[in-house]
């Protein structure tokens, strides 16, 4: 596994509220002293990244994780606890949220489906629902559901509900938990992005943040809602649901979009890394397409006629925008 990989799975592994047993198989792998040299540079480079001070919360959240996975005197497993008291801070944190179906009293096996860049998935739920998950994306689900049907989204999936009013479908993300019987949406939620996005297409889904500010809100067909992390705030639009999934298909589909997201959607869509200048475009937003089976240059060339004035240069897997 590369660092890239690793960095993303302890970016997830602290900032979604996973259930309990996949985190139990993560910690396990994580801890192994195989690839240690890998793990501790990404740790370290994670470490570098956080805020030099940490509040009250945080050592309040430090003490529950030492408790939760019993350290011992392993520096290494350490330094892997204060990183995680301080990741999970701003997020939910999988230590205090995560254990929906142990409290529950359901005792369940849970599958997990990751999609790497470059790829796109269509899988099935135990209850013939189905499910586009996009690139870059983790989907975690039940073995058989129980009262409720309860997934768990980091990344982008296109959700095709079967419709069963006693059992309520719950989608779970870092910051809104969305709800759904019998309807067909789209939610958008990177750990990297500073907004989550549900989309509905038919049917009904009441959208939930989970810190209690924004209260519920109730979309209709053709509506989408974007939910801002800094500040918890939402905003309503009507879009055209339908052309906005075309990523189901191969496609890449933009309104008003900053630059920034759609480098990102590009980076997830052909397994690249873009580097560019962030100031010099940060003010940007387009609307634009790009068709199934572009290649990463014609959409690169695609931008350009629209009005983005840069060059660039692909050396392998790498981007360099001037």
């Amino acid at each position: 596994m590369d660092k890239k990989h690793l960095h993303t799975l302890l970016s997830r592994f602290f900032g979604n509220d996973f259930p309990k047993d996949v985190c139990n198989r993560f910690a396990t792998w994580f801890i192994r002293p195989e690839q240690t040299r890998e793990k501790e540079e990404v740790l370290e480079e994670i470490w570098n990244s956080l805020p030099v001070t940490m509040d009250f919360d945080s050592y309040a959240e430090l003490k529950k994780v030492n408790k939760r996975i019993h350290s011992g005197q392993n520096q290494f497993y350490h330094r892997l606890v204060i990183v995680a008291a301080i990741i999970i801070l701003p997020l939910l944190g999988i230590f205090t949220t995560t254990w929906y179906y142990e409290n529950s009293g359901i005792n369940v096996h849970m599958l997990e489906c990751f999609v790497p860049n470059g790829e796109r998935k269509q899988i099935t739920l135990p209850d013939g629902s189905t499910v586009w998950l996009n690139a870059n994306s983790v989907l975690i689900y039940p073995e058989k559901f129980g009262n409720t049907r309860t997934l768990f989204l980091t990344g982008e999936a296109h959700f095709t509900v079967m419709k069963d009013p006693k059992r309520p479908f719950i989608v779970k993300t870092n910051y809104l938990d969305v709800e759904a019987l019998g309807t067909v949406f789209n939610v958008h939620s990177y750990p990297e992005e500073n907004e989550t996005t549900t989309v509905l297409e038919s049917g009904r889904v009441k959208v939930d943040d989970k810190i209690g500010s924004s209260g519920s809100v109730i979309l209709n067909p053709n509506e989408q809602l974007v939910y801002n992390h800094a500040d918890a705030s939402f905003v309503r639009c009507s879009v055209d649901a339908s052309r906005l999934s075309s990523w189901t298909k191969g496609y890449l589909i933009f309104q008003q979009e900053t630059l920034g997201n759609i480098f990102r959607a590009l980076e997830r869509q052909y397994n690249v890394k873009i580097n560019y200048n962030d100031t010099k475009f940060a003010n940007m937003t387009f609307t634009v397409r790009f068709h199934a089976h572009e290649s990463l240059e014609d959409a690169l060339t695609v931008l350009k006629r629209i009005g983005v004035n840069f060059k660039y240069k692909i050396v392998n897997n790498d981007v360099y925008i001037q």
